[in-house]
Protein backbone atom coordinates (compact mmCIF):
# COMPACT_ATOMS: atom_id res chain seq x y z
CA UNK A 1 0.00 0.00 0.00
CA UNK A 2 1.39 3.41 -0.96
CA UNK A 3 1.97 6.08 1.66
CA UNK A 4 -0.88 8.60 1.96
CA UNK A 5 0.47 12.13 2.25
CA UNK A 6 -1.53 15.27 2.99
CA UNK A 7 0.16 18.60 2.26
CA UNK A 8 -1.05 22.04 3.29
CA UNK A 9 0.56 24.90 1.39
CA UNK A 10 1.34 22.42 -1.37
CA UNK A 11 0.88 25.03 -4.11
CA UNK A 12 3.50 27.35 -2.60
CA UNK A 13 7.19 27.73 -3.34
CA UNK A 14 8.42 24.94 -1.07
CA UNK A 15 5.14 23.04 -1.15
CA UNK A 16 5.20 22.54 -4.90
CA UNK A 17 8.72 21.09 -4.74
CA UNK A 18 7.66 18.83 -1.88
CA UNK A 19 4.56 17.70 -3.79
CA UNK A 20 6.69 16.65 -6.77
CA UNK A 21 9.10 14.75 -4.53
CA UNK A 22 6.27 12.93 -2.75
CA UNK A 23 4.75 11.91 -6.08
CA UNK A 24 8.14 10.77 -7.38
CA UNK A 25 8.46 8.60 -4.27
CA UNK A 26 5.21 6.83 -5.09
CA UNK A 27 3.01 8.44 -2.44
CA UNK A 28 -0.72 8.99 -2.79
CA UNK A 29 -0.78 12.79 -2.39
CA UNK A 30 -3.67 15.05 -1.38
CA UNK A 31 -3.38 18.82 -1.16
CA UNK A 32 -5.57 20.92 1.11
CA UNK A 33 -6.31 24.06 -0.92
CA UNK A 34 -8.71 26.98 -0.77
CA UNK A 35 -11.04 27.58 -3.74
CA UNK A 36 -8.95 30.65 -4.63
CA UNK A 37 -5.53 28.96 -4.41
CA UNK A 38 -3.23 29.70 -7.35
CA UNK A 39 -2.14 26.32 -8.75
CA UNK A 40 0.29 27.70 -11.34
CA UNK A 41 3.32 26.05 -9.72
CA UNK A 42 1.60 22.65 -10.04
CA UNK A 43 0.69 22.83 -13.72
CA UNK A 44 2.77 19.76 -14.59
CA UNK A 45 1.41 17.54 -11.79
CA UNK A 46 -2.19 18.69 -11.24
CA UNK A 47 -3.54 15.47 -12.69
CA UNK A 48 -1.48 13.33 -10.33
CA UNK A 49 -2.74 14.68 -6.99
CA UNK A 50 -6.02 14.79 -5.11
CA UNK A 51 -7.39 18.14 -4.07
CA UNK A 52 -9.27 18.65 -0.82
CA UNK A 53 -10.99 22.02 -0.99
CA UNK A 54 -11.24 23.74 2.35
CA UNK A 55 -9.90 26.52 4.52
CA UNK A 56 -7.65 26.04 7.53
CA UNK A 57 -9.65 28.82 9.19
CA UNK A 58 -12.74 26.55 9.19
CA UNK A 59 -11.93 23.01 10.31
CA UNK A 60 -15.42 21.81 9.35
CA UNK A 61 -14.66 22.70 5.72
CA UNK A 62 -12.02 19.99 5.41
CA UNK A 63 -12.27 17.54 8.34
CA UNK A 64 -14.61 15.05 6.64
CA UNK A 65 -12.51 14.88 3.47
CA UNK A 66 -9.27 14.51 5.44
CA UNK A 67 -10.89 11.78 7.52
CA UNK A 68 -11.91 9.96 4.35
CA UNK A 69 -8.40 10.25 2.89
CA UNK A 70 -6.82 8.98 6.14
CA UNK A 71 -3.29 10.34 5.67
CA UNK A 72 -0.50 8.63 7.53
CA UNK A 73 1.76 11.68 7.07
CA UNK A 74 0.94 15.39 6.91
CA UNK A 75 3.34 18.10 5.79
CA UNK A 76 1.97 21.37 7.14
CA UNK A 77 3.48 24.27 5.22
CA UNK A 78 0.58 26.71 4.92
CA UNK A 79 1.30 30.08 6.55
CA UNK A 80 1.26 33.78 5.72
CA UNK A 81 4.30 34.37 3.48
CA UNK A 82 3.85 37.62 1.50
CA UNK A 83 7.24 39.37 1.24
CA UNK A 84 7.43 42.60 3.20
CA UNK A 85 4.29 41.80 5.20
CA UNK A 86 4.50 38.35 6.78
CA UNK A 87 6.77 39.24 9.71
CA UNK A 88 4.35 41.77 11.22
CA UNK A 89 1.09 40.28 9.92
CA UNK A 90 -1.64 39.68 12.53
CA UNK A 91 -2.52 36.55 10.53
CA UNK A 92 0.40 34.79 12.22
CA UNK A 93 -1.67 34.27 15.37
CA UNK A 94 -4.54 32.90 13.29
CA UNK A 95 -2.31 30.32 11.62
CA UNK A 96 -1.05 29.20 15.03
CA UNK A 97 -4.60 28.47 16.16
CA UNK A 98 -5.44 26.85 12.83
CA UNK A 99 -2.51 24.47 13.32
CA UNK A 100 -4.04 23.31 16.60
CA UNK A 101 -7.35 22.58 14.83
CA UNK A 102 -5.48 20.74 12.08
CA UNK A 103 -3.69 18.53 14.62
CA UNK A 104 -6.99 17.55 16.21
CA UNK A 105 -8.39 16.70 12.79
CA UNK A 106 -5.31 14.63 11.91
CA UNK A 107 -5.56 12.66 15.15
CA UNK A 108 -9.15 11.74 14.36
CA UNK A 109 -8.09 10.75 10.83
CA UNK A 110 -5.46 8.35 12.17
CA UNK A 111 -2.41 10.33 11.02
CA UNK A 112 0.78 9.30 12.83
CA UNK A 113 3.33 11.80 11.52
CA UNK A 114 3.23 15.58 11.12
CA UNK A 115 6.09 17.61 9.65
CA UNK A 116 5.58 21.37 10.01
CA UNK A 117 7.72 24.29 8.98
CA UNK A 118 9.34 26.84 11.25
CA UNK A 119 11.89 29.54 10.48
CA UNK A 120 15.39 30.69 11.30
CA UNK A 121 13.74 33.92 12.49
CA UNK A 122 12.64 32.01 15.59
CA UNK A 123 16.24 32.30 16.80
CA UNK A 124 17.56 35.30 18.69
CA UNK A 125 20.30 37.16 16.77
CA UNK A 126 23.68 35.57 17.35
CA UNK A 127 27.22 35.65 16.00
CA UNK A 128 27.39 31.91 16.59
CA UNK A 129 26.14 29.09 14.38
CA UNK A 130 22.46 28.55 15.13
CA UNK A 131 21.64 25.14 16.57
CA UNK A 132 18.32 23.71 17.67
CA UNK A 133 19.13 24.51 21.30
CA UNK A 134 20.13 28.13 20.56
CA UNK A 135 18.08 30.88 22.28
CA UNK A 136 14.88 31.93 20.53
CA UNK A 137 13.12 35.29 20.34
CA UNK A 138 9.55 36.60 20.49
CA UNK A 139 10.10 39.99 18.87
CA UNK A 140 7.53 39.90 16.05
CA UNK A 141 4.15 38.29 15.37
CA UNK A 142 5.95 35.90 13.01
CA UNK A 143 8.73 34.72 15.34
CA UNK A 144 6.33 34.56 18.28
CA UNK A 145 3.66 32.56 16.47
CA UNK A 146 6.18 30.14 15.00
CA UNK A 147 7.86 29.52 18.36
CA UNK A 148 4.54 29.03 20.14
CA UNK A 149 3.30 26.73 17.37
CA UNK A 150 6.38 24.56 17.70
CA UNK A 151 5.83 24.22 21.43
CA UNK A 152 2.11 23.57 21.09
CA UNK A 153 2.61 21.13 18.26
CA UNK A 154 5.18 19.07 20.10
CA UNK A 155 3.06 18.97 23.26
CA UNK A 156 -0.28 18.22 21.60
CA UNK A 157 1.16 15.68 19.18
CA UNK A 158 2.95 13.80 21.94
CA UNK A 159 -0.32 13.57 23.89
CA UNK A 160 -2.11 12.33 20.78
CA UNK A 161 0.49 9.70 19.94
CA UNK A 162 1.66 11.56 16.82
CA UNK A 163 5.28 12.19 15.87
CA UNK A 164 5.77 15.91 15.26
CA UNK A 165 8.86 17.22 13.46
CA UNK A 166 9.41 20.97 13.29
CA UNK A 167 11.73 21.95 10.44
CA UNK A 168 13.25 25.41 10.84
CA UNK A 169 13.86 26.72 7.33
CA UNK A 170 16.60 29.24 6.59
CA UNK A 171 17.07 31.23 3.36
CA UNK A 172 15.83 29.49 0.21
CA UNK A 173 16.05 30.00 -3.52
CA UNK A 174 15.05 28.25 -6.74
CA UNK A 175 12.48 28.19 -9.50
CA UNK A 176 8.98 29.49 -8.72
CA UNK A 177 10.20 31.78 -5.92
CA UNK A 178 8.29 35.02 -5.39
CA UNK A 179 9.56 37.62 -7.90
CA UNK A 180 9.99 40.22 -5.14
CA UNK A 181 12.61 38.19 -3.29
CA UNK A 182 16.29 39.04 -3.59
CA UNK A 183 17.56 36.62 -6.22
CA UNK A 184 14.63 36.71 -8.67
CA UNK A 185 14.48 40.51 -8.51
CA UNK A 186 18.26 40.77 -8.96
CA UNK A 187 18.25 38.43 -11.95
CA UNK A 188 15.30 40.20 -13.56
CA UNK A 189 17.10 43.55 -13.27
CA UNK A 190 20.33 42.23 -14.75
CA UNK A 191 18.47 40.48 -17.57
CA UNK A 192 16.73 43.76 -18.44
CA UNK A 193 19.93 45.80 -18.16
CA UNK A 194 18.73 47.79 -15.15
CA UNK A 195 21.00 48.92 -12.29
CA UNK A 196 20.43 46.97 -9.08
CA UNK A 197 20.98 49.15 -5.98
CA UNK A 198 21.40 47.16 -2.80
CA UNK A 199 22.95 47.31 0.67
CA UNK A 200 26.61 46.60 1.38
CA UNK A 201 25.70 42.92 1.63
CA UNK A 202 27.79 42.45 4.76
CA UNK A 203 25.29 40.06 6.31
CA UNK A 204 26.21 36.36 6.15
CA UNK A 205 23.30 33.98 5.62
CA UNK A 206 22.52 30.34 4.93
CA UNK A 207 21.00 29.66 1.47
CA UNK A 208 19.57 26.28 0.43
CA UNK A 209 18.04 25.28 -2.91
CA UNK A 210 14.30 24.59 -2.74
CA UNK A 211 14.74 20.99 -3.95
CA UNK A 212 17.08 20.35 -1.04
CA UNK A 213 14.64 22.07 1.32
CA UNK A 214 11.88 19.73 0.16
CA UNK A 215 14.17 16.71 0.49
CA UNK A 216 15.11 17.79 4.01
CA UNK A 217 11.46 18.04 5.01
CA UNK A 218 10.74 14.67 3.42
CA UNK A 219 13.57 13.17 5.48
CA UNK A 220 11.84 14.36 8.66
CA UNK A 221 9.03 11.83 8.20
CA UNK A 222 9.63 9.44 11.08
CA UNK A 223 11.20 12.08 13.33
CA UNK A 224 10.00 14.00 16.39
CA UNK A 225 11.43 17.29 17.61
CA UNK A 226 13.00 20.46 16.23
CA UNK A 227 15.43 20.30 13.32
CA UNK A 228 17.24 22.91 11.23
CA UNK A 229 16.79 22.49 7.48
CA UNK A 230 19.73 24.45 6.07
CA UNK A 231 22.95 24.14 4.09
CA UNK A 232 25.26 24.50 7.08
CA UNK A 233 27.42 26.85 5.02
CA UNK A 234 26.89 30.61 5.13
CA UNK A 235 27.70 33.08 2.39
CA UNK A 236 28.01 36.87 2.50
CA UNK A 237 25.11 38.46 0.62
CA UNK A 238 27.58 40.65 -1.27
CA UNK A 239 29.39 37.52 -2.50
CA UNK A 240 26.10 35.88 -3.47
CA UNK A 241 24.96 38.92 -5.45
CA UNK A 242 28.35 39.29 -7.11
CA UNK A 243 28.32 35.61 -8.09
CA UNK A 244 25.01 36.12 -9.87
CA UNK A 245 26.47 39.18 -11.59
CA UNK A 246 29.43 37.12 -12.81
CA UNK A 247 27.22 34.26 -14.02
CA UNK A 248 25.06 36.70 -15.97
CA UNK A 249 27.96 38.83 -17.17
CA UNK A 250 26.45 42.02 -15.69
CA UNK A 251 28.29 42.59 -12.44
CA UNK A 252 28.67 46.22 -13.54
CA UNK A 253 24.97 46.82 -12.85
CA UNK A 254 25.20 45.84 -9.19
CA UNK A 255 25.41 48.84 -6.87
CA UNK A 256 26.60 47.46 -3.55
CA UNK A 257 26.20 49.96 -0.71
CA UNK A 258 23.69 52.15 -2.55
CA UNK A 259 21.02 51.34 0.03
CA UNK A 260 21.32 51.52 3.79
CA UNK A 261 21.17 48.20 5.56
CA UNK A 262 18.32 48.19 8.13
CA UNK A 263 19.69 48.52 11.65
CA UNK A 264 17.61 45.59 12.86
CA UNK A 265 18.98 43.24 10.18
CA UNK A 266 21.20 40.58 11.82
CA UNK A 267 24.70 40.32 10.40
CA UNK A 268 24.81 36.52 10.67
CA UNK A 269 22.05 33.94 10.17
CA UNK A 270 23.86 30.63 9.67
CA UNK A 271 22.62 27.28 10.87
CA UNK A 272 23.95 23.85 11.70
CA UNK A 273 22.40 20.89 9.87
CA UNK A 274 24.20 18.31 12.03
CA UNK A 275 21.11 17.11 13.89
CA UNK A 276 19.10 16.47 10.70
CA UNK A 277 22.03 14.79 8.94
CA UNK A 278 22.84 12.57 11.90
CA UNK A 279 19.19 11.54 12.35
CA UNK A 280 18.31 10.91 8.71
CA UNK A 281 21.44 10.94 6.55
CA UNK A 282 20.10 13.90 4.55
CA UNK A 283 22.63 16.22 2.94
CA UNK A 284 22.21 19.00 0.34
CA UNK A 285 22.78 17.89 -3.27
CA UNK A 286 22.37 21.06 -5.35
CA UNK A 287 25.53 23.16 -5.49
CA UNK A 288 25.13 26.92 -5.26
CA UNK A 289 26.41 27.57 -8.78
CA UNK A 290 24.16 24.86 -10.28
CA UNK A 291 21.16 26.23 -8.40
CA UNK A 292 21.89 29.80 -9.45
CA UNK A 293 22.34 28.80 -13.10
CA UNK A 294 19.03 26.95 -13.05
CA UNK A 295 17.25 29.95 -11.55
CA UNK A 296 18.87 32.31 -14.09
CA UNK A 297 17.55 30.06 -16.86
CA UNK A 298 14.05 30.14 -15.35
CA UNK A 299 14.04 33.92 -14.87
CA UNK A 300 15.41 34.48 -18.36
CA UNK A 301 12.59 32.42 -19.90
CA UNK A 302 9.77 34.40 -18.30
Amino acid sequence: MSRRVLITGGAGFVGAALTRQALAGGADVALLVRPTTDLTRLTDVRGDVRFITGDLAAVDSYSAAVGAFRPDTCFHLAWVTEPGKYVQSPLNAAFMLQTVDLLRCLKQAGCTQVVATGTCLEYAPSDDVLREESPVQYTSPYSSAKNFTAQLGLTLATGAGIRFAWGRLFYMYGRDDHPKRLLPSLMAALREGRPFPTTDGAQRVDYLHVRDVAAGLSALAGQHGVFNVCSGAGIAVADLISRVGDLMGRRDLIQLGALQRPAEMPLRVCGSRDKLTEATGWTPRVTLDDGLRDLITAVSST
